[in-house]
């Protein structure tokens, strides 16, 4: 991910590709951990030790692109619905355990009365899981509020939006970006643009 865009290229800042001496920086960007940039020559992307290189007249198409994702913003909706689910189904669902497994409990006298001790065992055990199954149910509202934390910032990221800029190479492609609209990566791919025989950022 792109977090700044400096011309000229401070090259004291690691992490740094490796260039050949006769290479002249044109401009650079950092990425997480790694770092974009272009020379008079070629655009490498690395941190020095894993590096992707192509040479200018292997660009094709340098494009950039602001989008705002709406799959985010659908997968927030959907935590947010399942969690108002869940807070309402919390509450009932409890009682409801609680009142049948105290329910049980006649049952299970009668059985302990009878000769033998009868089913009073296999009910007991049936009363034990339907309490826990009442203080799970009553721990719903928790993972329902967690579940709305987790779903706005999905909206919130999905509506902020990336700006992206995707290079055609080599008959193939790849992307760097950054949250939100950055004016720094638009003016990277500017230069990479300028610097094309053919077809120039779009």
């Amino acid at each position: 991910m792109l977090s700044q865009f400096k011309l000229p290229f401070n090259r004291t800042t690691p992490p740094y590709p490796h260039l050949t001496g006769n290479e002249r920086v044109i401009a650079e960007a950092r990425l997480a951990g790694e770092t974009a940039v272009l020379t008079d020559r070629r655009l490498v992307v690395g941190d020095g030790a894993d590096e992707q290189s192509f040479a200018l007249g292997q660009i094709a198409v340098v494009r950039t692109r602001f989008e705002r994702s709406i799959r985010e913003i659908v997968r927030g909706i959907v935590f947010i619905v399942v969690a108002i689910v869940l807070i309402a189904v919390s509450t009932p669902a409890r009682t409801f355990l609680l009142n049948y497994g105290t329910k049980l409990e006649a049952t299970i006298q009668r059985e302990q009365a009878a000769e033998g001790g009868g089913l009073s065992g296999a009910i007991r055990a049936v009363q034990v899981g339907l309490n826990l199954l009442a203080d799970v149910a009553g721990a719903l509202p928790i993972l329902g509020w967690l579940l709305i934390l987790i779903g706005l910032a999905r909206i919130a990221l999905g509506a902020f939006g990336r700006t992206v800029v995707t290079i055609f190479a080599g008959g193939g492609e790849f992307e760097l970006y950054r949250r939100g609209w950055r004016r720094e990566l638009a003016d990277f791919a500017s230069e990479i643009g300028k610097l094309l025989p053919g077809p120039r950022a779009g």
